[in-house]
């Protein structure tokens, strides 16, 4: 690490799907701290980054890259079935590591998200043109719907970048938390089943809800109005599961059909790299997760193959996390851990391999909330290998 004190320079902030660009970080000896933004999720990734152990670790005990290595090749070979799981930080081009380092050992690959199954990773990473980009929800949307969405909580700075304050969009709230400062309309509604008769109105079915019609057709007549609409998904709404988003999905189509409005989706999921990694595993393997490798080739099963159902039923003997993993993350018991992670993670997993973080330690290519590459430089690359580095070399292990 250099002695630099005081300097600072521009950076991508990492820390979340956003990927503000307009990050001043102070440097500072042995410490990086950024100085242009408040945003909390800056402030506690830069926090936790600050003084990472830089040694691997074996329950703790500190081991060399080499016995690290050794160790985790050791593992490998004796494990009947490894799942891996690309987590928090994982760069697009760790993503086709972790491809690399499955079709050499005939392991599992699935990226667990926080909502139910990998329904909701699969829909996302094929919306097609019913994707968002976050240019078109700034500039060119009239009308935006929060669904589940806490945006201060999950972005920050979400609202301040592509909200504007005092813009002229018209913006309504279903089960969300926004600022008193914005004009919103809100509203607390069951999903399934607000969507199911905003469906049916458009199509002239009576449905037999009296208590919740007249909200729906209040809903329809402000939907169909729009010239360019916009879904912004928080968890509360992709906890619903892959059913209800496809339910949505369906009404966006018959809303252009039937009155000529082009609404679009944009997920803001907390735990936004789920997403991203499905995207990166779809565009690699035409798969977004829940297969093996066999032979070099994958196999799709979510059934068979999805970490909840390999875990559940005892069939992944070895756990590899490419990436940290996300909050709440339980380590299973009776299973060994390879966790390879720019943060030290929670508990002690079996082997931990520190490695770069893309835009802090090492390069790489990330993705932004709306699915677009954004490749960011790093404030002291050559620190620490980055996760692509640190899953070959693995691989190569594993080879000797």
């Amino acid at each position: 690490m250099s002695n630099r004190v005081n300097s600072w320079q521009q950076a991508v902030c990492p820390f979340c799907g956003c990927l503000c660009e307009d990050l001043l970080v102070k440097m500072d000896g042995q410490r990086f701290s950024p100085l242009s933004v408040s945003c909390r999720k800056a402030l506690a990734g830069f926090e936790r980054h600050n003084g990472v152990p830089g040694l691997p670790e074996q329950e703790g005990t500190p081991l060399t890259f080499p016995e690290a290595l050794r160790t985790a090749a050791q593992w490998i070979a004796g494990a009947r079935l490894p799942l891996i799981l690309p987590g928090e930080g994982a760069s697009l081009e760790a993503c086709r590591a972790v491809v690399r380092l499955a079709q050499t050992i005939s392991a599992c690959v699935d990226v667990p998200g926080p909502l139910p199954g990998d329904g909701v990773a699969r829909a996302a990473a094929g919306m097609g043109d019913q994707s968002c980009s976050l240019g078109l929800l700034r500039d060119r949307a009239d009308r935006v719907v929060f669904w589940g969405a806490s945006p201060e909580q999950s972005h920050p700075r979400f609202l301040e970048r592509f909200i504007a304050p005092g813009c002229e969009k018209t913006l309504l709230a279903v089960n969300s938390v926004l600022p008193d400062t914005l004009p919103v309309e809100h509203y607390s509604v069951d999903a399934a089943a607000v969507l199911g008769l905003i469906s049916g109105l458009l199509l002239g079915l009576k449905q037999g809800n009296d208590a919740l019609e007249p909200l729906a057709a209040r809903l329809l007549s402000g939907l169909g109005a729009a010239r360019a609409g916009v879904f912004v998904l928080g968890d509360g709404f992709l906890r619903q599961g892959e059913a209800v988003l496809a339910e949505l999905f369906r009404l966006m189509k018959a809303l252009e059909i039937r009155h000529g409005a082009r609404w679009f989706a944009l997920m803001l999921a907390e735990a936004d790299h789920f997403i991203a990694n499905s995207a990166a595993l779809l565009a690699e393997t035409a798969f977004p997760g829940s297969m093996r490798f066999r032979d070099g080739r994958a196999e799709y099963s979510p059934a068979e193959w999805g970490a909840e159902a390999l875990l559940r039923q005892g069939g992944a003997d070895l756990v590899i996390c490419a990436g940290s993993p996300q909050n709440g993350w339980k380590w299973p018991g009776g299973v060994r851990t390879i966790v390879l992670s720019a943060d030290h993670p929670d508990g002690k997993p079996g082997l931990w391999f520190p490695v770069g973080q893309p835009g802090w330690d090492c390069t790489g290519t990330l993705v932004r909330l709306d699915g677009v590459p954004v490749w960011v430089s790093g404030l002291e690359p050559g620190k620490r290998p980055s996760l692509e580095d640190a899953l070959d070399q693995v691989r190569q292990a594993v080879l000797l």
